[in-house]
């Protein structure tokens, strides 16, 4: 599997009451150097992989000024959160595995995701 190393092949975000609210108010946005180096726009969903687990999340696109869309995950990053037992305080670190095809609805795009909560420990 290819892992991607750069500046836009990963992000990470400190997770904060509006990522981990209500399950249909849950989202956390995408920072947007990623989502235009990962073709976001054209995306409708990533796969997060954490501890051999995979969930299937959805990216919801908010329009924003000057014309770009700015890219959330969504559906499924509920679920995400509740099987890892995440909180605020938490971080999250993203790492792109496999760039796909953008054309496919996103399907191909894989992200793998490591934790380290609040008090420091990391899931393993």
């Amino acid at each position: 599997m290819d892992v991607e190393d750069g500046p836009t092949g990963q992000f990470s975000a400190m997770l904060r009451k509006c990522n981990l609210g209500m399950k249909q108010e849950q989202y956390l946005n995408v920072p947007v150097d990623f989502q235009l180096a990962h073709g976001y726009a054209e995306r409708s969903k990533v796969e997060l992989r954490m501890r051999g687990k995979s969930w299937l999340v959805h990216l919801k696109h908010n329009p924003k000024t000057g014309g770009r869309s700015r890219a959330s995950f969504r559906y499924g990053w509920h679920q995400f959160c509740v099987d890892n037992a995440l909180g605020v305080g938490d971080t999250c670190f993203f790492r792109a595995l496999r760039q796909g095809s953008a054309a496919g609805g996103g399907e191909d795009h894989l992200l793998k995701v490591e934790v380290r909560k609040r008090d420091g420990s990391f899931l393993v």
